[in-house]
């Protein structure tokens, strides 16, 4: 599923960029 990648992945980056 996309839920431990997708919270990494759209934490860091999404998080960072933002």
């Amino acid at each position: 599923m996309l839920t431990e990648a997708s919270s990494k992945l759209f934490s860091s980056p999404m998080h960072a960029k933002r």
